[in-house]
């Protein structure tokens, strides 16, 4: 039983190393599965930081042109109602100078017609 015990034992030490070297082969793959996933977690967080600090921008940027847009549009509008008043002068005008134009063939065919 001696000359059994010896080789059962020497079997149990083999595969309890094999077992110990095969579990800390797999804890290191698991290990450095872990880490990869952390480093493709913080790289992703940096890029969704860096892309909403540009969205943050872009919106600045929006704001500013709509509010340049605004003061633009102010101005065209302030520009077409300037013109729609000159244009009502102008047409005024054109009344007044025909309405001169008939007073003045008016006056010269009353002095045509006197003697």
């Amino acid at each position: 039983m001696k000359k059994m015990t010896l080789p059962v034992a020497v079997a149990v030490a083999i595969i309890g190393c094999v077992l110990a070297v095969s579990a800390n082969v797999t804890a290191s793959k698991v290990q450095e599965d872990l880490n990869q996933e952390r480093f493709r977690r913080m790289s992703i967080e940096e890029q969704l930081q860096t892309a909403l600090s540009k969205v943050k921008g872009l919106q600045a940027q929006l704001s500013e042109s709509q509010n340049k847009i605004g003061s633009i549009q102010g101005i065209l509008d302030k520009g077409n109602s300037a013109r729609v008043d000159l244009e009502k002068q102008l047409k005024e005008m054109a009344q007044q100078k025909m309405a001169l134009e008939q007073q003045i063939i008016a006056g010269q065919g009353a002095e045509d017609n006197m003697p």
